[in-house]
């Protein structure tokens, strides 16, 4: 089962419990009132309400297939930083490659980043002078590069920006946090999944 899928079945499964459990306990309420023609109706609209759920479910799956997928590329020892900008992307109807969560034990990193780039339609890469003094993240980076990825650069310190990427607009933490996260949902909404996040938009304000 894909990720996207996986999480989003686990977003929804308490919608559709919750649902199941509600539509089973009315019909055995009504089952009391022993008129076959009122159940009969009551269970054409519980049936109503919960091929409802499952529609909803099935479009937030949807969502999740198609949602953009971000990949981080950072150092470890700016993990406090990166969690807390993870836990603000995730709140945008994208789905984030982040290595804590897709790696498991015994995987070979190399090739698993590699995959997680190819994957990804964005690659967020956060500059600082952990990161600048990493190996890894100079290759991620040229990786993404070569397999035309956009890049999404961040910036949380005053080291300079690496010279392949020194003429792209960078996301700046530097001025504050929130309008770092601001650039980056901007960045995002006016790419060219604009129509995906208008489409969300829309979703979640039905």
């Amino acid at each position: 089962m894909k990720k996207p899928i996986k999480k989003e079945l686990l977003n929804t499964l308490p919608v559709i419990v919750g649902g199941i459990a509600s539509v089973v306990s009315i019909l055995v309420f009504l089952i009391q009132f022993k008129s076959v023609e009122y159940i009969k109706f009551s269970t054409g609209i519980l049936g109503a309400m919960l091929g409802a759920i499952v529609a909803y479910s099935i479009a937030r799956i949807r969502t999740a297939l198609n949602a953009p997928k971000i990949f981080i590329s950072y150092s470890n020892n700016d993990l406090d930083f990166v969690q807390k900008l993870l836990r603000e992307i995730e709140q945008l109807p994208v789905y984030v490659l982040f290595d804590k969560h897709e790696l498991n034990v015994g995987d070979p990193i190399s090739q698993k980043i590699s995959e997680l780039v190819d994957e990804s339609d964005y690659f967020l890469v956060v500059i600082s002078k952990n990161s600048s003094e990493s190996q890894w993240i100079e290759k991620e980076l040229e990786n993404a590069i070569n397999k035309k990825k956009k890049i999404l650069p961040v910036v949380i310190d005053e080291t300079p920006v690496p010279k392949i990427i020194s003429d792209l607009v960078y996301a700046d933490f530097l001025e504050s946090f929130d309008i770092g996260v601001s650039q980056i949902t901007k960045a995002l909404k006016t790419s060219k999944h604009n129509n995906f996040f208008q489409r969300s938009a829309k979703n979640r304000a039905r």
